[in-house]
């Protein structure tokens, strides 16, 4: 294996034990056992940052830290949504079907009154538009935030990005208390926001670009970002039952108010962290900063560059730019294979988000008769499982296999391809599940397999130029936004289709829909490895 690839990285630390240049030197073999050693010491401890300012050190730390708020805010308040939504819709019912229940409750209608299907299928319906109205947003400002946080740096989009959560919530908030002095319908502008600082999704590409930076090493930034998403599930499991707990403060399901209060005070905390704390890392990008081996671009380069930069005004020109960018950007598989691999970030989103927005959250309350409350135990059971496949199953499995396969890149494409499997197993398991054993059965397969769009992350950044890793990260954040609309959007109907059906077993469609998403990402998968190959 040559010590440099197509686009001109130079030899790579990442490869060094393995690929060890021999000069016959004494200096040169003093030279690479250090090398090797110290990358035996960032593979043992993925947090080690070698940097002397000490605020760079932090990164990794201060990196899941910010996950986890992030994701606080999110899970204190996801399940609280759709008992907000349910009561403003049950209020809406009782209004037009038997006016006495009003009289009785007034807007504080008991949970248990507010379980017809009709009313389940329209709280399905408006909080997919909701978030596919919240990733509209997002998409339209991508690219733009991408293109910034390469340019300009990473910490105000990331700063941006805490501030349209808050504003997220804050509306919603607003509606549910002076209703019905503005209708229900206006939640959906709560999604506008999005305009602001795009989504998570695009906050974490963010923040994985400015981790890139300060970490050189293929394996070392592979292991980070799966620890850094697994605090996602770590605020999974604490903070969704904290959840739960607070909107049922009365008994009756009437304190969703509760939880959002305390999401938006975090996100405004968040804000100011990282205003306060955070440092701007794009100039320690270690395209930029070490000797890499990357060639300066040609003259030729750089005029062109600058012509197409006082032409950016033009949309075409634009266009034209972003696509040579991502060209550019992908060293030895081409852009061929990267849309294969957005592809794949795009189904797989469709289908997670399905499952992990909606199905877990109402498929026990329809066909168990579970409580909003009491759908935090298949948030909380998933989160823990993931917790511990991400922050330990896979970083292992990812640097025994790396070894064993002599790359980084063929660890991540094996884990992608097992990812896809379990989840096609778990979803269908869950989808045919009759008891709450066999749902809590499959749910720890499904959970099994969720690394996949990390893998596929961790795989594209290992082959990417650093000068562009928000760039073209942004562009498998745009998929995934794609996919959460896509989710979003569809949710509610295959829902609806499978309750009109009148069967029991249909309930569980929207699982059946997304394993056989997860089958066609195998199959990309599939695809991509025969295009290396």
């Amino acid at each position: 294996m040559p010590s440099t690839n197509g686009a001109g990285r130079a030899y790579d630390a990442e490869r060094s034990p393995l690929l060890g240049r021999q000069n016959g030197s004494k200096a040169s073999g003093t030279v690479d056992k250090d090398k090797q050693e110290e990358e035996a010491l960032r593979s043992s401890n993925p947090f080690i940052v070698d940097s002397t300012n000490p605020r760079f050190r932090r990164i990794p730390v201060l990196a899941c830290l910010i996950v986890l708020i992030f994701e606080m805010d999110f899970f204190i308040k996801h399940i609280p949504m759709m008992r907000l939504i349910e009561s403003l819709l049950c209020i809406d019912y009782y209004e037009a079907h038997d006016r006495s229940i009003i009289d009785q409750y007034g807007k504080k209608i008991p949970e248990r009154l507010c379980k017809a299907d009709v009313i389940q299928v329209e709280v399905g319906r408006m909080a997919g538009l909701m978030l596919f109205y919240l990733m509209v947003g997002a998409l339209i400002v991508t690219i733009p935030v991408g293109h910034i946080a390469d340019t300009r740096g990473r910490k105000w989009p990331l700063f941006n990005n805490a501030l349209t959560w808050a504003f997220f919530g804050a509306s919603q908030l607003f509606i549910y208390l002076t209703y019905p002095l503005l209708p229900i319908w206006t939640l959906y502008f709560s999604g506008a926001y999005a305009l602001i600082g795009g989504n998570f999704d695009l906050g974490v590409a963010v923040l994985l670009s400015s981790v890139s930076d300060v970490v050189p090493s293929d394996t070392q930034r592979t292991a980070l970002f799966f620890i850094i998403t697994s605090m996602m599930y770590v605020s999974q499991a604490i903070f969704a039952p904290i959840g739960g707990w607070l909107l049922d403060l009365d008994g009756q399901g009437g304190t969703p108010w509760v939880p959002y209060v305390i999401g938006i005070g975090s996100e405004v905390a968040l804000a100011i962290l990282i205003a306060v704390a955070y440092p701007e890392t794009l100039t320690k990008s270690p395209t930029l900063q070490h000797d890499s081996g990357h060639q300066p671009l040609p003259q030729k380069s750089i005029k062109e560059r600058n012509v197409l930069q006082k032409a950016k005004r033009q949309l075409s020109q634009v266009i034209y730019r972003k696509w040579k960018e991502v060209g550019s950007s992908v060293q030895g598989i081409g852009v061929g294979p990267l849309l294969v691999l957005g592809s794949v970030m795009l189904l797989v989103t469709v289908g997670t988000k399905s499952c992990g927005w909606y199905a877990l959250v109402q498929y026990p309350v329809m066909k168990f008769g579970w409580k909003y409350s009491q759908s935090t135990l298949s948030l909380s059971m998933l989160a823990i499982v993931s917790v511990v496949n991400f922050a330990f199953v896979i970083p292992y499995f990812t640097r025994l296999w790396a070894r064993a396969l002599s790359s980084t890149q063929n660890a991540n494409l094996l884990i992608m391809s097992i990812s896809a499997v379990l989840l096609f197993i778990g979803a269908t398991i869950v989808g045919l599940s009759w008891n709450t054993a066999t749902f809590l059965g499959g749910l720890m397969v499904y959970s099994l397999g969720e690394g996949l769009p990390i893998a596929v992350q961790g795989y594209i950044i290992s082959v990417v130029d650093g000068t562009r890793v928000a760039r073209v990260l942004s562009l498998m954040s745009a998929a995934k936004t794609a996919g959460k609309m896509i989710a979003s959007a569809s949710y509610a109907k295959i829902l609806a289709w499978g309750v009109q059906t009148h069967i029991d077993l249909l309930i569980g469609l929207p699982f059946f829909a997304s394993a056989g998403l997860f089958v066609i990402c195998g199959m990309l998968i599939a695809v991509h490895i025969l295009w290396l190959s």
